[in-house]
């Protein structure tokens, strides 16, 4: 216990913390740029000078540490004219542009400015200016506004592993600058715009568009990755503005991905406004006929093009009919909502007879769903050895990533790597390259199965999607482990938002016999529900030309793309941030997605859509599911997996490693190639991720 004394008035503090931290917990606000909670201390902005008793000179409050009986003034006549004297000199070579500055109402020298610092100055020499930096597609640097708080610099040395930034020159010839020419190639770069507390570092998509004042404020999650990160959506005129990573200790601490952060420019890029029907089976090779009403007026005279604007009333008379009379197939994407899902899972046990729901995947295999929440993020913090297995977390989970070199670098962390040789920027040791030395190492036959034996922590294991594809089963594999060591964690993978909700439904892959002509479960009417213009979605739909008996495909989704040149029919759905949901991320976490802006005023819900199909307004309401109640339960209690853990593992499981699919040579790999342009729609539509994976694709290497 510490006894001292903040203006006068007495506070007892438990552990040894800094001036400026003790402050904080108590309440006080003592001004700072240098200074962040995630980063190192640095001490060289000086702005939060304090004046305690016994020491002659002020004293910075970020690097002293509190003493027993120590006596400390914020607020004295000393302490004002020092960080007046400091923000004099931080403002000899600043320029005066604020009012054209995208930092402008969020700028911590602004406010501290308007509160210490005097209208005039004493130098007389001319302002010098310093050139701007090429950080790459996202960050806009003016670099003549730096102040030298090198956080962008601690950041990307201690969190994001790329020593991009460093201190350049000396005296008041300073800068912060890259030691070569390159850009700052990391999947968290764009969080070094949150941590400027000037306008130095800014985003390049939000220049000149808003001021902080007249943007709204919404809270949501990240629906690009499994991880399903905090965020803040900032938004004006139903226009997303910016993205803002939200505070949450237990999942994404205060960063998000790059992905996260500028994807939103494709929620406008090729969306479906109109409902369209295809006429004479013609091919249109140009998708922006679909929606350009100018380029339509044109070749009207030409040629009859081949998607037209339709009414919902037509479509009605001539090809609803054929949906109520015969067999139906609804194909899901992995990024569904669990409340979509629910419902349309009660739609499918109302229609057995007539209507079958199967996901689409080109990446992942389906996977049993057990009840057990044994992956918390927030667990990386109590283990000492870190197990990677056909994962290139950089890619696949770049927070968790960043977690982990956290850890690393504050304690003593040891990574194995069963698999593909990456660079996730964590010092690893890169085991082997094939699912037999992984088997061999789950048996205790290998060498370095020594280290999982003697653990006097926890262990944590990570397993990539890629090993479904290889015929091993994931649960399987975390039955084995939880037997071995019930204390361990294991968490698997997951790039797709709501991949867990989706095994959770228990919805199971398309099979090859769904469309095989002459089978009892031939279908006649493919439903789409949001599926990416793949190689496999368009092997699946488009295979109906070559079928004797004609099949009609409805395409509904938010974005358009070159498939839908070929499709019978196009409904236009809300996209994401226009309707309320709520996802399970991959430690199995129910997370709330609100709704943010109004959709567009042709497109409609799932459900509705469903409703029209079938003529049945009420059809969830009449049919209760069992899934319903869980779902209502989740959403109140996300501790429910945890409490079911004891009753799912109490039984003595036979466990059969090896399986008559299972290819044992094959070499592991990571599911993701492209970083930016993986996972949504939304993703391929932005211009933004586009050049960042165009600048990427330039520099990479085998080995990154």
């Amino acid at each position: 216990m510490f006894l001292i004394q903040i203006n006068g008035l007495e506070y007892l503090i438990k552990h040894k913390l800094s001036v400026l931290e003790a402050c904080k917990s108590l309440g006080y606000t003592i001004p700072r740029f240098c200074y962040h909670e995630s980063l190192s201390l640095s001490g060289n902005c000086r702005m939060c000078l304090v004046e305690v008793v016994g020491i002659e000179k002020p004293a910075a409050s970020c690097i002293t540490e509190i003493e027993n009986g120590m006596k400390i003034w914020l607020n004295t006549s000393f302490v004002k004219k020092a960080r007046e004297n400091v923000l004099e000199f931080l403002l000899l070579n600043h320029p005066l542009d604020c009012p054209i500055c995208d930092q402008g109402g969020e700028c911590d020298l602004q406010d501290q400015t308007f509160k210490y610092s005097i209208d005039t100055s004493k130098s007389f020499f001319n302002k010098n200016s310093v050139n701007d930096k090429n950080c790459g597609p996202l960050i806009k640097t003016i670099m003549t506004r730096c102040i030298h708080c090198t956080r962008c610099v601690r950041f990307s040395t201690e969190i994001a592993g790329n020593e991009f930034y460093g201190t350049t020159l000396r005296g008041g010839h300073t800068e912060i600058s890259s030691y070569i020419d390159k850009t700052f190639n990391s999947e968290i770069s764009g969080n070094v715009i949150d941590l400027c507390p000037v306008g130095a570092l800014t985003a390049k998509i939000q220049a000149f568009k808003a001021r902080p004042w007249e943007l709204k404020i919404f809270e949501a999650i990240d629906l690009t990755d499994g991880l399903g990160s905090n965020i803040y959506i900032n938004y004006k005129d139903n226009d997303v503005v910016r993205i803002l990573p939200r505070p949450a200790g237990f999942i994404n601490e205060t960063f998000i991905s790059d992905k996260a952060r500028f994807f939103f420019d494709g929620l406008k890029k090729n969306r479906a406004s109109n409902l369209f029907k295809r006429e004479n089976k013609k091919l249109l090779h140009n998708i922006k006929d679909i929606y350009s009403y100018s380029r339509y007026k044109k070749d009207k005279l030409k040629q009859k093009t081949a998607l037209s604007k339709t009414t919902w009333n037509l479509l009605a008379e001539n090809y609803i009919w054929s949906v109520r009379v015969s067999k139906n197939i609804c194909l899901l994407d992995n990024n569904l909502g669990s409340n979509f899902l629910s419902f349309i899972f009660s739609f499918s046990n109302r229609f057995k007879n007539s209507f079958s729901v199967k996901r689409l995947s080109s990446f992942v295999s389906e996977d049993f769903f057990i009840q057990n929440n044994n992956g918390f993020i927030t667990d990386i913090n109590s283990v000492d050895r870190c197990f990677l297995f056909s994962s290139n977390i950089r890619f696949e989970a770049c927070i968790l990533n960043m977690r982990l070199r956290i850890k690393q670098n504050l304690n003593s962390l040891t990574v194995f790597n069963f698999g593909n040789f990456v660079s996730n920027n964590i010092i690893n040791s890169f085991t082997c390259s094939n699912i037999f030395k992984s088997l061999t190492f789950l048996e205790g036959k290998l060498f370095i199965s020594s280290a999982f034996e003697t653990l006097k922590k926890k262990s944590l294991f990570i397993m990539g999607s890629y090993l479904n594809n290889s015929g091993l089963i994931l649960n399987t594999i975390k039955l084995l482990l939880f037997r071995f060591s019930p204390e361990s964690k294991t968490i698997k993978i997951t790039s797709f938002l709501n991949f867990e909700g989706l095994n959770y439904f228990g919805i199971k892959n398309l099979k090859s016999k769904d469309f095989k002509f002459g089978n009892n479960s031939y279908q006649k009417n493919i439903i789409s529900l949001k599926l990416e213009d793949t190689f496999n979605c368009r092997k699946r739909i488009l295979c109906y030309n070559k079928q004797s008996v004609t099949k009609f495909c409805w395409w509904i989704a938010s974005n358009l793309s070159a498939i839908c040149t070929r499709i019978d029919a196009i409904l236009p759905t809300h996209s994401f941030f226009q309707e309320a949901d709520f996802f399970f991320n991959l430690e199995q976490r129910p997370q709330n997605s609100g709704f943010v802006f109004k959709p567009l005023s042709e497109s409609r819900s799932f459900p509705s859509y469903f409703s029209r199909f079938f003529f049945d307004l009420n059809s969830k309401s009449k049919n209760t599911f069992e899934h319903n109640r869980y779902v209502l339960e989740l959403k109140a209690n996300t501790e429910l997996f945890e409490i079911n853990k004891k009753a799912t593992f109490k039984n003595n499981l036979k466990i059969k490693l090896l399986s008559n699919t299972l290819v044992v040579y094959q070499p592991l790999k990571s599911l993701i190639e492209d970083f930016f342009l993986f996972n949504t729609a939304l993703n391929k539509n932005s211009k933004t991720l586009q050049n960042c994976s165009n600048l990427n694709r330039k520099k990479t290497t085998n080995f990154n």
